[in-house]
């Protein structure tokens, strides 16, 4: 029995060390889109070559991907010309998986009660379909440039 609990357990072990999550950084978008990860399709074409302090996780074994970048205030609108802002109840049933073993990314969607200060102040929008896909969701933090992507398995 011993044996068998301590297989399950080297097992488990196993396939969580298996999943393959990589990191990258960008100092911007002109050199993220140049990169051998946007020639492979991690990072996203519609990305700003303004965007700035660029953050990039993608899993292999699922296609997820998260970014984190800044992005001006007239970026932003440049942006949000092509996203659709979601409604109170799609925030409430998102379903973001975190990216594994990094700091830069949010604690929580949404506050909770009490008060959670790792959670994201942010407007949310889902893309509008023709330049950013429709399941790819934005956050542009309030109060900062920080802007929030993920993109979820295709």
């Amino acid at each position: 029995m011993r044996l068998f609990r301590l297989s399950i357990l080297a097992t488990c072990l196993l396939l969580l060390a298996c999943s393959e999550q990589f990191h990258h950084t960008y100092e911007n978008g002109a050199v993220a889109l140049s990169s051998n990860e946007a020639g492979r399709g991690w990072v996203p074409k519609w990305l700003p070559r303004q965007a700035a302090d660029i953050h990039l996780q993608y899993d292999s074994d699922t296609n997820e991907r998260w970014l984190r970048f800044k992005l001006s205030a007239d970026e932003r609108v440049r942006l949000s010309q092509h996203l659709r802002p979601m409604s109170e109840q799609e925030v409430m049933e998102l379903s973001i998986r975190s990216p594994r073993s990094v700091d830069w990314w949010f604690y929580n969607l949404i506050e909770q009660q009490p008060a959670d200060d790792g959670a994201l102040n942010a407007e949310l929008f889902f893309g509008a379909g023709e330049v950013v896909p429709r399941k790819a969701v934005i956050a542009l933090e309030r109060g900062t440039q920080e802007t929030f992507v993920y993109l979820p398995s295709e």
